[in-house]
């Protein structure tokens, strides 16, 4: 990928595309588009102007679910590429749809955040979170106070699971990093 993907999402349907891609992901993006559902994007692999390992390939947006696909093979092919195309990568996620679903945008923020993602923290016990009573007990107080905010309608199961979880991701970073002290901000 490279910096001419100025369409990429902002595109309306019936209009062409010619995105510069690298050749090792032009079939790949390609690929994509090729379906026989008539809703979706169709595309035309323009054999014209390669150069310097890019080849141009155009295509055209026929439904607003196609754009949704082309938005998907250019995070894939940005993801592909070697290196990753970060700053693609950020293009797409700022640009309208932002990184379309949830598959998407579990393995685009990391790369965008720079994060190690094979270093991970492992989750403290209860006796590691409970060790640290004052900070767990107010952490605790603070999430159960928080869970008015969730959306409406969430079912109770969910809730729970949802608030465990970010007492989890709190004690985590408090236990990583023990110089820091949590505090309750008054609102």
């Amino acid at each position: 990928m490279t910096e001419q993907l100025k369409c990429e999402s902002g595109a309306d349907v019936g209009q062409d595309l010619t995105l510069l891609c690298e050749e090792t992901q032009v079939a790949s993006v390609s690929e994509q588009f090729q379906d026989s559902d008539s809703e979706t994007a169709h595309s035309e692999s323009s054999d014209v102007e390669e150069s310097n390992g890019f080849q141009k390939v155009k295509l055209t947006i026929v439904s607003k679910g196609s754009k949704e696909k082309l938005k998907i093979a250019l995070i894939r092919a940005a993801l592909e590429s070697d290196p990753v195309d970060v700053a693609s990568l950020r293009k797409l996620a700022i640009s309208p749809g932002g990184l379309v679903n949830k598959n998407m945008r579990q393995r685009v923020w990391p790369l965008l955040i720079n994060a190690n993602t094979t270093n991970i923290t492992p989750k403290p016990s209860q006796e590691e979170m409970e060790s640290m009573t004052k900070t767990y007990s107010q952490v605790v107080m603070d999430v159960n106070r928080s869970s008015s905010r969730f959306p409406p309608g969430i079912d109770d199961h969910v809730r729970m699971s949802m608030k465990d979880k970010l007492v989890d991701l709190i004690m985590r970073v408090m236990l990583k990093h023990q110089q820091l002290r949590y505090y309750q901000r008054i609102s």
